[in-house]
Order: structure tokens, then sequence, then C-alpha cells
């Protein structure tokens, strides 16, 4: 039997499911994000590509595959400058609350 796993949108009261491979840690600004399996696809990406045009950002997230050696282009975001804008900030907050966590200061 497969377990059925849903978050329930707080504000909404909207279920919406999950499947158990695609759960990270529950935080507040995702729950009303409606995710359709059909739709919105996971993909891991370790590395990055970022270009910049004149009216916007692109982002490719590649795969490094072994055998045959290659790269395989796994997602492409495309975005305007505000949202670029927004991504960097958000990158940052989330890189420093990595790093409280994972390097903790030392309490002498």
């Amino acid at each position: 039997m497969c377990a059925r796993i849903v978050t329930v949108s707080r504000r909404t009261g909207v279920e919406i499911p999950h499947s158990l491979g695609s759960l990270s840690e529950p935080d507040d600004a995702f729950d009303d994000l409606a995710t359709d399996p059909a739709v919105i696809v996971g993909v891991w990406a370790d590395s990055t590509l970022v270009r910049r045009g004149p009216t916007i950002f692109t982002v490719d997230f590649i795969r490094h595959v072994p055998d045959p050696v290659r790269r395989v282009l796994v997602a492409r975001a495309m975005i305007p400058p505000n949202i670029a804008l927004d991504l960097r900030d958000q990158i940052d907050s989330a890189w420093r609350e990595y790093t409280r966590w994972s390097m903790p200061e030392d309490d002498q």
C-alpha cells in the first residue's frame, strides 16, 4: 500500500498531494504552492550556468553523467532581472541560514 502525503494550506484549507520522493523540509512560504507532478518535475543538477541577455537571465541546470561522459541540460529557467535579484536575495538568505546551521560558532 502506498502512503498518501499531503500539505494542507493553512490559508485556504486545500490539500496538496506530494510524492514521497519530492518532500522537503516544511516551510510556511511554500504551503500554498500547488504542484502537479504531471506538469512540474523535480530534477537533480550538479552544476549551473547563468547567462545575461538584454532583458532576461537564463539559468541552466546541468547534470554530469559519467558513462558515457557527458553533460545533460535538465532544466532551464528564463527570468527577468527583478526576479533574478529576488532569487539572489533568497539564495543569500538560505546560504546564511545553512552556514549558521552547518558551522556553528564555538561556545567559549
